[in-house]
């Protein structure tokens, strides 16, 4: 049987753990066989198409691509503004693979039937974020040489501090100076944190953010504004610079992103 994936056009990363049989995906131009030990992943606007063997059984647990990045950016320490790229399949036979269809299983069974997951959010909540970290740390992805790596010194409690109130408030103006001051500091020692513990400044840290912001956006099926209009409510009023900027990060133009997002959604390409 050929159809679109379960969960297509989300902006989500989707696991298929085969129960029984086959299913093959295709992702652009290859195809992704998963079946016994091994399940599929991929993410769901890119996964078009899906062929399942007779009587196959297979469970689909789908993590918005949001709340992904947000983990990720929280292991790292730091915004995560490129795609993450994962392996197309994971080992269920490994010591993480047999964790995460285990996870997969407690998941679809506390979703269904008579549903008790969804009368104890904050338990389907840690499941979820047990299951995100799971795949971050078991399946190869661009910055799993960053998680497995040497760890770093620990960022001090100001810069930290100073990461959290700059993505709360990033649409809106902010200074170095006021910055500063919610954090307790001075805007010399937050900078000096910063350049040491995130080889970077304050206000680059704070670009950073706001380009990913602006990313977030422009991946979103829903999103009806202008290109411009985003920009602008993230603080870039130069379209050009912009432009230029977020091509340098992302390795697209913004145009580029938004039409790929379009062709991704409810019947698109």
């Amino acid at each position: 049987m050929l159809k679109k994936p379960d969960g297509a056009g989300l902006d989500a990363y989707s696991l298929f753990v085969p129960l029984d049989g086959a299913i093959e995906l295709r992702a652009g131009s290859k195809w992704v066989r998963s079946t016994a030990g091994m399940a599929g992943f991929g993410e769901s606007p890119a996964l078009s198409e899906q062929v399942i063997s007779a009587g196959s059984r297979f469970l689909v647990i789908a993590v918005e691509r949001a709340d992904m990045t947000r983990h990720l950016s929280d292991l790292i320490e730091r915004p995560v503004t490129r795609p993450l790229d994962f392996a197309p399949s994971v080992d269920l036979t490994t010591d993480a693979g047999l964790t995460i269809k285990a996870m997969a299983g407690s998941l679809e069974a506390g979703l269904t039937g008579r549903a008790p997951l969804l009368r104890s959010p904050i338990a389907l909540q840690r499941m979820k974020e047990t299951v995100i970290a799971l795949l971050l740390e078991g399946v190869p992805h661009r910055f799993s040489d960053v998680i497995h790596g040497p760890v770093t010194a620990v960022s001090p409690h100001y810069v930290k501090r100073a990461i959290e109130f700059m993505w709360a408030n990033a649409s809106r103006p902010m200074s170095t100076a006021e910055i500063a001051a919610e954090c307790g500091v001075g805007p010399r020692a937050l900078n000096s944190g910063f350049r040491r513990f995130k080889a970077m400044s304050m206000m680059a840290y704070l670009r950073e953010i706001r380009l990913s912001a602006v990313r977030r956006e422009l991946r979103d099926p829903g999103a009806v504004a202008s290109i411009a209009t985003i920009a602008q409510k993230w603080g870039f009023s130069h379209f050009g610079r912009f432009s230029s900027e977020y091509e340098k990060r992302f390795g697209e133009l913004p145009s580029q992103t938004r039409r790929r997002t379009v062709g991704a959604g409810p019947g698109g390409p």
